[in-house]
């Protein structure tokens, strides 16, 4: 099974989670916004791992006047170096940095934990349900759960 990748927000490149996470510790970010990544397939591009640039199936780039090319089979066909393009989906997660530990909120994961720390504020205590909306607009501007409450308490 392969590992999901993520695309920073901007990137035209993805990277596992694991990647993501040493670099927001590595530059300080105090949070980071990430879209899952979906294997592109049939577009008639792929990524040579040999000489790190994308290549176009057409072109026949990928053959044996290249100096990397190494069929998987070890005679002819795909070389073993072309991989896979990926696109950026829309799924986006958000990673923030709370007390040296990286929280992943995806948008159902911070809607229930603003549901739990709404129970320390009493004006939200006794909501029902949160404005979707308003959960949304929070989670797409990056916010943590206790600013998320903290804004609806001036809302209320």
């Amino acid at each position: 099974m392969s590992k999901k990748l993520y695309f920073e927000q901007g990137s035209e490149e993805c990277y596992s989670l694991a990647h993501h996470i040493d670099n927001m510790r590595l530059f300080d970010y105090d949070h980071l916004v990430l879209f899952e990544a979906k294997r592109d397939t049939g577009s008639g591009y792929f990524f040579c791992t040999f000489h790190m640039e994308v290549g176009e199936v057409s072109e026949g780039g990928c053959g044996r006047m290249c100096e990397g090319y190494d069929p998987r089979n070890k005679k002819n066909g795909r070389c073993r170096h072309a991989g896979y393009c990926y696109d950026q989906t829309e799924k986006r997660i958000l990673l923030k940095l709370i007390e040296d530990q990286v929280e992943i909120f995806t948008f159902e994961k911070f809607k229930k934990a603003v549901a739990k720390q709404a129970k320390f504020y009493p004006m939200l205590s006794k909501m029902k349900e949160f404005n979707e909306a308003f959960l949304r607009a929070a989670f797409e501007s990056n916010q943590s759960p206790v600013d998320c409450c903290n804004s609806m308490t001036e809302v209320v």
